[in-house]
């Protein structure tokens, strides 16, 4: 370079010199940052602005017979965090405790996780949530999600059962159901900008509703079942009671009351369940209509086939003994009175294989496959290990275990014409 000095010479090649170091130690730097670090900063980006936003699906109603709701679900407020937004955990914390009337430490320890999600209060009410939304605390959100309503409130609660806080069926139609009912959750890919604001990078998902399931119930004939059971529990001082109304003809249940009940919007009740399917007991004389009917099915009596009665039958060594003292019956005077040295005559006369086999016949030890949970099969042992005490003892519905639901299909078939 003519004109140039060597001095100039020398600075402008250490210039480039410099320069040249300079974009070198850029290359290297990049290279760290996008191969070998790339990884790690990668999912640091994501944890700082890429979120899974999840929409929860509103949970399917549960209606009677006639399309009136029985559980239903509404739209409720809730508040939650995100930890990792919370600019200082101990001051929002008080400034949240403040608000809610919740404890600081609680809430300290809920904000000061390394999660991206926690709940803070659920189902609150609107003016609460308002409070909470006015403060605009950082990492603090109120968001809307379904809850279970019972609009019956306690009519048919152990039979339509509840469901949790997040939506899962827990006992009764609710846990029967839990499949259908539920719906399924929509999740959307969201992105937080510098200033912490959410945005739908792909545009907001709609949830999938739950079906909507329709019982054979009768709200009215239920709530009449229900308050008749009550009175009559009340009046004769027991412990329990149960009501079955069944369809004749299409063995349709009506109303499944037991008592005691609960109301499913305010929980559940430890001692309250739905008896009609998960008791199982002694029916006693009830079961001589079913005895009965086994012998003429099978021509061992007829309706006026008489029999000698008197105070005590010896079967084996074992008495038995009837309430009211009768010298002879017939078949029919042995239903009127209920006479169970009647019943197990006849019963005797029967057989064990064939009264077993029409036990069995009216449903007795076997699950009616009605969608309720815990449904009980009852206890009716093999006829042919029965002795004839046994026998007896079955015609008039002790030495087997029935459920009331069992009883009243049985019964129904009676009316239906053996069906």
């Amino acid at each position: 370079m003519k004109g140039v000095g060597r001095a100039a010479r020398v600075r402008a090649y250490l210039a480039g010199l410099a320069v040249s170091l300079g974009l070198v130690g850029v290359g290297v730097r990049a290279w760290a940052l996008q191969v070998d670090d790339g990884e790690r900063f990668r999912v640091l980006a994501d944890r700082q602005h890429a979120q899974t936003l999840e929409i929860p699906a509103p949970r399917g109603e549960v209606l009677d017979g006639h399309g009136r709701p029985l559980a239903v679900s509404a739209d409720a407020e809730s508040i939650w965090a995100n930890p990792r937004e919370v600019r200082d955990v101990s001051a929002t914390a008080e400034k949240l405790a403040a608000i809610t009337g919740g404890d600081p430490a609680v809430l300290e320890a809920k904000l000061g996780g390394d999660h991206r999600f926690v709940w803070i209060e659920r189902h609150i009410k609107p003016e609460l949530a308002k409070r909470v939304r006015d403060a605009k605390l950082a990492g603090i959100e109120v968001a809307r999600e379904p809850r279970r309503w019972y609009p019956a409130r306690a009519i048919a609660g152990p039979v339509i059962g509840r469901a949790d806080i997040d939506g899962n069926g827990l006992d009764g139609i609710e846990l029967a159901m839990n499949d259908a009912l539920a719906g399924k959750r929509a999740e959307v890919a969201a992105l937080r900008d510098a200033h912490g604001h959410k945005m739908l990078s792909e545009g907001a998902a709609a949830p999938e509703a739950g079906a909507t399931v329709h019982l054979s119930l009768d709200r009215s004939i239920q709530a009449i079942a229900e308050d008749a059971l009550a009175e009559s529990v009340t009046t004769n001082k027991a412990k329990s009671g149960v009501c079955v109304v069944l369809e004749v003809g299409t063995s349709r249940v009506l109303a499944m009351a037991s008592y005691p009940s609960y109301d499913p919007n305010v929980g559940g009740n430890p001692t309250a369940r739905n008896k009609p399917v998960v008791d199982a007991f002694e029916a006693g004389s009830v079961m001589k209509v079913f005895s009965v009917a086994t012998a003429l099915e099978n021509g061992v009596v007829t309706p006026d086939t008489e029999f000698q009665i008197g105070n005590v039958l010896l079967v084996g060594n074992r008495p038995i003994h009837d309430t009211h003292f009768a010298a002879y019956l017939t078949t029919s005077g042995i239903i009127k009175k209920s006479s169970n040295i009647g019943a197990a005559k006849i019963s005797l006369r029967l057989g064990s294989d064939k009264l077993y086999e029409g036990l069995r016949k009216f449903g007795f030890g076997t699950k009616s496959g009605i969608e309720l949970p815990g449904e009980q099969t009852g206890m009716v042992r093999d006829g042919s290990k029965w002795r004839d005490i046994d026998l007896a003892h079955m015609a008039f519905g002790y030495g087997l275990t029935v459920t009331p639901l069992q009883v009243a299909a049985a019964l129904g078939a009676l009316g239906n014409g053996g069906v």
